[in-house]
């Protein structure tokens, strides 16, 4: 195996499965993430993991809450409905490309990370 320069654990390096997904850069760098609930979070990674290469799939609500914990299935749907993340039409949800812009909602996130971590990022 090649060794690469700056890997803690090379023996680790990620490979790109057959079947991936992804998740946009922007979805951090422009602060969607931020903006997100705890259970809106899972439920869009849930999403993105198990969508096909169109990011669609038809997993239920009692599958989806089984597979990710995600609780309030609902509302997090709506959250990122709202915040034009995903498209759905019972059974089948679409994760869409990011929005031009983010939509501002009132709500903020709940799931906010450790200060340690808030002073750390800041500083870079």
């Amino acid at each position: 195996m090649k060794k690469s320069q700056g890997l803690i654990n090379p023996l680790r390096l990620r490979k790109l499965p057959a079947h991936y997904s992804w998740v946009d850069h922007r979805f951090v760098h422009e602060n969607y993430l931020k903006k997100l609930s705890c259970e809106g979070a899972a439920l869009y990674l849930f999403l993105l993991c198990v969508g096909d290469r169109e990011g669609l799939s038809y997993y239920s609500d009692k599958a989806i809450r089984q597979r990710s914990g995600v609780s309030d299935i609902k509302s997090s749907r709506e959250e990122l409905i709202t915040r034009d993340l995903i498209a759905y039409n019972a059974p089948f949800y679409q994760v869409l490309s990011l929005p031009e812009k983010l939509r501002s909602v009132e709500n903020q996130s709940s799931c906010s990370p450790p200060p340690e971590f808030l002073s750390w990022r800041d500083s870079l």
